[in-house]
């Protein structure tokens, strides 16, 4: 009996051996160097970058101003917890965010080390603020993998397979239906649970996990309103959104709203861990002091990468190039959606794009069409990503700073493997 030899990466079989195996790989491949827009693995292979970390890297890989930000500042200082020794970036930015964030009124911020964090301490504010215990959050959103964020993250599999009771109280609504009123929505609301049980309605202004879905400006005021009438904490959970991906430097100021707290993180610490909370002055005071923080929140190293990031924001408004972004890709991926690309639907938010795919031939559903046309512009040396409840949407989040030419060369790869994927599929169903 011959034995079989494992062909895999060496680096592949000593992952499995040293990573926890729910530590998951949406693409096995191991990136070495990057810059910009483009990626290189172990083995020198180059990828275009419609990925971006999963939506942190806003300004593409190793941005100048970033990177001497971060060698600047661990000259000086690599961490201080500010808990027993406060540090300068950390107020600088706190400082920055609370100007720069559609607050109405006073505006103070709290610095943590991720989203999910950021989330859970948004909750915590609200409950104490209101003195209520549950939440709202809408079904397709995605709030973090912690406990609290996860009771709220809709998705089950994986994400809350195998782990017991969740936090709670948390319920989940529908996906609004953009034209529904105020009345219609409390009606649906109150169907669920007391409005007076709610401390916090907590919404992503354009759900990535979810599928790229963006609730309309009526929609955001519905649910301002209805925070205002019952007295809820209004959250508006902006860590993939914020900083230039919907195509302004927050996703809510499009529609004029200002939610009572903002999460933040992904692209914040331009690569580095960094979250923050930025709220109104009275909800974020609501606590004794020692009731917040963490060891690694606001990390000095992180806080002036996060700065300069915001000076590139200020300086250049690099939101202005995400909806360049869009457009093009409004241009190139429409003509696409016909009868014959299994494409329903392309949705389209600044540089936050959503190819809908439903099934086609012995491809039983669009989750598994989009997972075939994953691997082949892998290949074909595209990075791309999934999202929707069901895997049916390919999701692309290329860098704001990404060049013309690059965005173009990888949307035509991306289509050229759809294509082949297709008549691939004809000739199987001919035969």
């Amino acid at each position: 009996m011959t034995s079989t030899v494992d062909q895999r990466p060496q680096w592949l079989r000593q992952k499995e051996k040293a990573v926890a195996r729910g530590v998951a790989l949406r693409d096995e491949i191991c990136i070495a160097r990057a810059e910009g827009s483009l990626l290189w693995d172990i083995d020198g292979r180059e990828y275009i970058d419609f990925a971006s970390g999963m939506g942190v890297l806003n300004l593409g890989h190793g941005h100048p101003r970033v990177q001497a930000a971060m060698a600047a500042q661990m000259q000086k200082l690599v961490h201080s917890c500010f808990h027993s020794a406060a540090n300068e970036p950390y107020i600088a930015l706190a400082e920055r965010l609370n100007t720069l964030a559609p607050i109405a009124g006073p505006a103070k911020s709290l610095l943590l080390s991720g989203g999910a964090e950021a989330n859970e301490n948004a909750i915590k504010l609200a409950r104490a603020f209101t003195g209520r215990p549950a939440v709202l959050a809408l079904e397709g959103g995605f709030h973090g993998r912690t406990f609290m964020a996860l009771a709220m993250t809709s998705k089950r599999r994986p994400h809350k397979e195998g782990f017991g009771d969740l936090p709670g109280p948390v319920y989940h609504l529908s996906f609004p239906d953009n034209a529904q009123t105020l009345a219609s929505l409390q009606a649906e609301i109150e169907r669920r649970v007391p409005l007076n049980d709610l401390a916090a309605v907590i919404v992503e202004p354009v759900q990535g996990e979810g599928g790229i879905r963006a609730l309309s400006e009526k929609t955001l005021r519905v649910f301002r309103a209805l925070c205002d009438r019952h007295g809820i904490v209004f959250i508006a959970d902006e860590i993939q959104t914020g900083l230039g991906r919907s195509g302004d430097l927050f996703a809510m100021q499009a529609s004029g709203v200002c939610p009572d707290l903002i999460t933040l993180g992904k692209s914040l610490g331009g690569g580095l861990p960094l979250a923050a909370v930025v709220g109104r002055a009275p909800v974020m005071d609501c606590v004794a002091e020692g009731a917040l923080g963490n060891t690694f929140g606001g990390n000095p190293v992180a806080c002036a990468a996060a700065l300069s990031v915001l000076d590139e924001m200020e300086d250049r408004q690099p939101w202005l190039q995400a909806r360049a972004i869009g457009e093009h890709c409004r241009e190139v991926l429409l003509p696409w959606c016909h009868s014959d690309s299994a494409i329903t639907s392309v949705r389209i938010r600044g540089a936050m794009i959503g190819l809908v795919f439903e099934s086609a031939g012995h491809f039983k559903s669009g989750g598994e069409l989009v997972a075939a046309l994953r691997r082949r512009a892998r290949e074909s040396g595209v990075l791309t990503l999934v999202a929707g409840e069901h895997g049916e949407v390919l999701r692309l989040l290329p860098a704001l700073t990404i060049s013309e030419p690059l965005l173009k060369d990888g949307l035509q790869r991306i289509g050229d493997c759809l294509q082949m994927l297709l008549q691939e599929e004809s000739v199987v169903c001919r035969a």
